[in-house]
């Protein structure tokens, strides 16, 4: 074992099971774990966020403002490059997407986000304990009417986020968005899996002819029990 590897495992482990635990210059320090492989990170973590002042500032900087950062070579400023530009990329990707999330506002989100979709997908959105969303995980399907939603994936998903609480959200390529004998499974399914991870089901969305369904609004989601099922099952 090398000499960083003890540290470097250390930390891998605080980012798998309690990433909202780690400072910024912590989490710079393990993106930089790729590109210098065999150098502690540490310090250059620490100068860099000493001479930009954050991690948004970091990945805003230019490559010759980051190649002059004490061992920051070539390779390691392309690499915060490319990052910052995949960062930018989802950013406006998110841009009309509530901060905060409640109810109504959401609903206008998939709303505008969901009617341009030309194929059926299944989102999840995290919620921390502050009701800030943030983040999803997308499953999809290579058909353009369906998507296959496997519990165990499911599980994974949910418990791997560490989240306070999740939202649902799908599409009805054709017809209306009202919830179909599947989609109550799913949503039971859900409701289970969150009173296990100690987590709590928000709302289930689906969009569909230009409106969108809502199970809390509309009360569905109290009317469910939640059950479980290792089916493998098509929404």
């Amino acid at each position: 074992m090398g000499v960083h590897d003890g540290h470097r495992s250390r930390m891998y482990e605080k980012l798998f099971n309690a990433p909202a635990s780690l400072e910024d210059h912590e989490l710079l320090e393990i993106l930089l774990f790729s590109v210098l492989p065999r150098v502690n990170t540490n310090p250059i973590a620490h100068e860099l966020l000493d001479r930009f002042g954050s991690l948004d500032a970091i990945f805003d900087a230019t490559l010759a403002q980051v190649t002059r950062i004490e061992g920051v070579g070539g390779k390691t400023a392309e690499f915060l490059i490319s990052v910052g530009a995949v960062l930018k990329r989802i950013n406006a990707s998110h841009s009309d997407m509530p901060r905060i999330f409640s109810s109504s506002q959401f609903g206008d989100y998939v709303a505008k986000k969901y009617a341009p979709l030309k194929k059926e997908v299944f989102d999840i959105y995290f919620i921390d304990k502050a009701n800030s969303i943030r983040g999803s995980h997308r499953i999809e399907s290579d058909l353009c009417d369906r998507v296959t939603i496997d519990v165990k994936d499911l599980t994974e998903v949910i418990a791997a986020s560490k989240a306070a609480g999740i939202i649902l959200v799908h599409n009805h390529i054709h017809g209306a968005p009202n919830p179909s004998a599947e989609d109550d499974e799913v949503t039971q399914n859900c409701m289970l899996i969150c009173r296990f991870c100690g987590m709590r089901l928000y709302d289930h969305f689906i969009y569909g002819k230009d409106w969108v369904y809502s199970y809390f609004t509309t009360g569905r989601i109290d009317t469910l029990k939640p059950y479980a099922s290792s089916l493998i099952k098509e929404h």
